[in-house]
C-alpha cells in the first residue's frame, strides 16, 4: 500500500477507543500476527507489542455509533453490519 492513508477508528464505547488508542497488544490479541508483520509494524513494549508510531499517526479515534441512521444511509447495510471490520480511505493530496 503506497501513498498516504488515514484510518478512522470508531466505536460506540469510550473504553474500546481508549484501549485501541494505546495500540498495545499481547497474548491472544496478537497471536495471529506473523513474525514479519511484528517486525514491520510493531515494537516490543514489555511483555506486549505496540503499533509503531508511523502507523499510529494515521489513526483518528472517534466515538460514534455507525448504526445511527445518519451513517447507515451512506453505506450498504449488508456491508456495514456483516463485513465491516476495517474501512480504509486514501488521503487526498
Amino acid at each position: 500500500m503506497r501513498g498516504t492513508w488515514e484510518i478512522l477508528a470508531t466505536d460506540i464505547g469510550r473504553f474500546a477507543l481508549d484501549t485501541a488508542e494505546r495500540a498495545t497488544y499481547s497474548g491472544r490479541t496478537i497471536a495471529s500476527v506473523t513474525e514479519r508483520q511484528l517486525a514491520a509494524h510493531f515494537a516490543p513494549a514489555g511483555n506486549a507489542y505496540q503499533v509503531r508510531p508511523r502507523i499510529r499517526k494515521m489513526v483518528n479515534f472517534v466515538q460514534m455509533n455507525l448504526s445511527n441512521p445518519v451513517y447507515v444511509g451512506r453505506m450498504d447495510p449488508d456491508f456495514l453490519y456483516e463485513r465491516a471490520d476495517l474501512f480504509l480511505r486514501r488521503a487526498q493530496a
